[in-house]
């Protein structure tokens, strides 16, 4: 992909001269990323690559398919480094204040030091140019962590609750300050939690779980193996992986071995 810089009211930017998804490589992106894909849905896919300048051979830049009442539903997502790397383009970016983290005190503070019990909200400041005052973005624990039916968080919401909470938050303030560049896109972090099984025969669903708890959905287990970021986090998905049986066991073993190798790929490299 080549670039120009041009100038802007406010500063530069980059812009693509040429597509990050080209003709040649529409083929390789239907059958392997966006694998199930309506041609409409590649096609609007495609356009937002090309329109954020991300790249999803990268994986900067994916199609994630979801269940919405037995419909087959399409959402484009991206990782914080992408809504970081849109917003430096813009030329506009000018630093961020933050994380913070607070507890249920409402006392917000820059480092996260209690292991047992995840923070209740993250909160980031972004600033623009030609903006007085920064824009800030909190999120809340309740709002985005993933977690299983029994209330127990999933994956890296697990290891490492204060990061993921501080990537939503930034990604809230990233979007205000660049509504334009990130519009209809969203973060896999803010996304997780539609991932997440909902909770069955429950009364509170933050702090009650089921009677009886069946296995997770694998689907749900799908999603998590997908968001795992080492091949440790990979390892504390085998026991939910033990519960399956038939071709979702089988299902969810090949994502497995695939992420694994995609894991070790990118060690190696």
């Amino acid at each position: 992909m080549t670039t120009a810089l041009v100038k802007h009211e406010g500063g530069i930017s980059h812009a693509h001269s040429a597509p990050v998804v080209d003709e040649s490589r529409k083929d390789l992106l239907k059958r392997t990323i966006c694998n199930g894909a309506s041609d409409s849905e590649l096609e609007l896919f495609v356009a937002v690559c090309n329109r954020m300048g991300l790249d999803p051979f990268a994986r900067q830049i994916s199609a994630v398919f979801r269940k919405d009442k037995g419909e087959k539903v399409m959402t484009i997502q991206t990782n914080i480094d992408g809504y970081r790397l849109v917003a430096e383009r813009s030329g506009k970016y000018d630093g961020q204040e933050g994380p913070y983290w607070c507890g249920d005190d409402g006392e917000w503070r820059e480092v996260w030091l209690d292991d047992k019990k995840p923070p209740r909200a993250a909160k980031v400041l972004v600033y623009k140019r030609g903006m007085s005052r920064p824009l800030v973005g909190v999120a809340k624990w309740s709002s985005y962590a993933q977690t299983f039916n029994d209330g127990n968080p999933m994956a890296m919401w697990k290891k490492m609750p204060d990061v993921m909470l501080a990537k939503c938050a930034e990604a809230l303030a990233l979007r205000k300050a660049f509504p334009n560049d990130l519009l209809g896109v969203y973060t896999n972090e803010e996304m997780q939690q539609a991932d997440a099984p909902e909770p069955q025969h429950v009364v509170d669903a933050e702090y009650a779980a089921p009677p009886t708890q069946p296995a997770n959905d694998p689907g749900d287990l799908l999603a998590a193996i997908r968001d795992c970021e080492t091949l440790d986090d990979l390892k504390g998905m085998v026991p939910e992986l033990a519960k399956l049986s038939g071709e979702t066991r089988d299902a969810a073993r090949a994502a497995y071995k695939q992420r694994q190798g995609e894991i070790e790929g990118g060690a190696a490299a």
